[in-house]
């Protein structure tokens, strides 16, 4: 086992581990939700999110990219919204809707 650590051997990188990026509400699937319907669809419920802009990344030098606030997609969506002057609205599904859309089975079984 190698006792070094990469702060060791290359002192100058770290490794960052954002959990989600600000991009994702304007580029992919979320991007196309929200411009094609209003609503950000996600598995997440209430649940709470550090979403971090990428150029954020890019510029830190303080290694802290969590963003200031934790937000719903609810929240995000609000301030989306108030943004771009329309309502934009989190939609919740269950973790395994997408799956018994695909095959066709009931989600109530």
């Amino acid at each position: 086992m190698n006792p070094f650590t990469h702060k060791q051997l290359v002192p100058e990188w770290a490794v960052l581990r954002p959990s989600y990026f600000f991009q994702n509400f304007t580029e992919g699937p979320h991007g196309a939700t929200i411009n094609r319907d209003g609503v950000i669809i996600s598995a997440t419920g209430p649940g709470r999110v550090g979403f971090v802009d990428a150029d954020d990344i890019a510029h830190n030098t303080d290694h802290i990219i969590t963003g200031p606030h934790s937000l719903s997609y609810a929240e995000t969506g609000e301030i989306i919204g108030a943004a771009s002057g329309r309502i934009i609205t989190h939609v919740h599904i269950d973790l395994l809707q997408p799956l018994y859309i695909i095959s066709g089975a009931d989600n109530r079984m």
